[in-house]
């Protein structure tokens, strides 16, 4: 395993000491008005949900899928080429796939 990704594994492992670690600040980062800050908060988000073995809690899974929503539907191309990619690794989440597919018009257009 590479020493990026040991890193990365360990700070997943956060939420076992505080349930809002490591998802909470990153959501809250999805709120802000800066292009860069909320896509690379998203493309964050994203490797580390890939890493995580239990399913991504209600409370911090909806909040993404809607900024990432969001993101789909934008007349930006960098951010729906961001936010495109990122549901392309959540997919692979039974809970996230299922949820994606429950949000009306994610996929429209």
């Amino acid at each position: 395993m590479r020493s990026d990704e040991t890193r990365l594994r360990k700070l997943v492992r956060t939420v076992q000491s505080d349930p809002d670690l490591p998802y909470a600040p990153l959501i809250r980062t999805l709120e802000v008005h800066d292009d860069f800050v909320q896509l690379k908060s998203a493309q964050i988000l994203t490797v580390l949900l890939s890493l995580e073995s239990t399913p991504l809690q209600h409370q911090h899974r909806q909040p993404f899928l809607k900024v990432l929503s969001s993101l789909v539907q934008s007349q930006s191309q960098n951010q729906c080429d961001v936010a495109v990619q990122c549901l392309e690794y959540l997919f692979a989440r039974p809970e996230c796939h299922r949820a994606v597919w429950a949000i009306p018009g994610i996929l429209a257009g």
